[in-house]
């Protein structure tokens, strides 16, 4: 399917068998690339409603944390407001901090991530796509 933003193609399946469903939509051809790099600098409210397109290729990187997630082979392209994208990540990172060799440090983490979606703490996102697929799509006029 052809949109604003290139080539979309559209995976449906079902299994009869138990009722599970999954549904995936991936850029194939894009309409145009952007950068291999975003930097995305969250100093206020509008850059937390700034919406992003990353895709399935995209290296996520908050810079003043040292953390650095790494894309795997269920990821999909995916749109979001930059708060969006915080909130999938610290819900993930949370998830995973009591595995951690110091679940302490994972989870003051992800209490700054919190702090940055309320505007109480800043933050610098990269976003290293080398399909240059991600990009960003709108930022906001508040």
């Amino acid at each position: 399917m052809r949109t604003s933003l290139g080539l979309v193609e559209i995976l449906s399946i079902k299994c009869d068998v138990c009722g599970y469903k999954h549904t995936s939509e991936n850029i194939i051809e894009p309409s145009e690339y952007g950068p291999e790099e975003i930097i995305i600098r969250i100093d206020s409210e509008k850059d937390l409603k700034t919406y992003i397109l990353k895709s399935r290729f995209a290296e996520v990187i908050f810079q003043e944390l040292g953390i650095e997630i790494y894309p795997g082979p269920a990821s999909s392209d995916e749109i979001y407001p930059v708060e969006g994208l915080l909130e999938k990540y610290i819900e993930r990172i949370e998830a995973m901090c009591f595995e951690t060799e110091d679940p302490e440090k994972c989870f003051e983490s992800t209490n700054y991530l919190r702090r940055v979606v309320n505007g109480e703490e800043k933050l610098t996102i990269i976003i290293r796509d080398p399909s240059r697929i991600s990009r960003i799509l709108a930022t906001p006029i508040l």
